[in-house]
């Protein structure tokens, strides 16, 4: 699960007035599909969420799944990313499966068995939402889980 908490201050003061709460609620599951689409195409581009590339599957993952798209066979991992409320001004970006999500976590942040972090799940520096803002700045905390 995707918890993003504000710690800008500024951004949180402005939060406080009903009028822009009003007008976040709007805006929320709009920027919940937004985020969900952006770490979409990063699996589809490759890459993590800073932009870089993928660790490459080790050969004999290829030779097993038939290519070397890393995070992508059967689509359902990626298909159970949805999103949520969690309160009057909050939602949530997680896996609605849960084997998809221990799955997901598994490429997240890599195993002992040999699969490597690819940190897909995310929001990406390159997401549209944030609008020239940093990442650092506005979001205070992400956990997975």
């Amino acid at each position: 699960m995707l918890r993003i908490r504000i710690k800008d201050r500024g951004a949180r003061a402005l939060l406080s007035s009903s009028t822009v709460r009003k007008i976040v609620r709007k805006a929320l599951p709009e920027a919940a599909n937004i985020t969900i689409e952006n770490i979409i195409e990063g699996v589809n581009k490759q890459t993590d969420i800073k932009g870089n590339p993928f660790k490459p599957l080790k050969p004999q993952t290829i030779h097993r799944k038939g290519s070397s798209e890393a995070l992508i066979d059967t689509g359902s991992m990626l298909s159970s990313i949805t999103w949520r409320w969690t309160g009057e001004d909050r939602v949530v970006v997680y896996f609605s499966a849960p084997f998809q999500q221990q799955k997901a976590m598994w490429h997240q942040f890599g195993t002992k068995k040999g699969i490597p972090p690819r940190e897909f799940f995310g929001v990406r520096r390159d997401n549209p939402l944030l609008g020239g803002f940093s990442i650092e700045r506005l979001v205070g905390g992400l956990s997975f889980g």
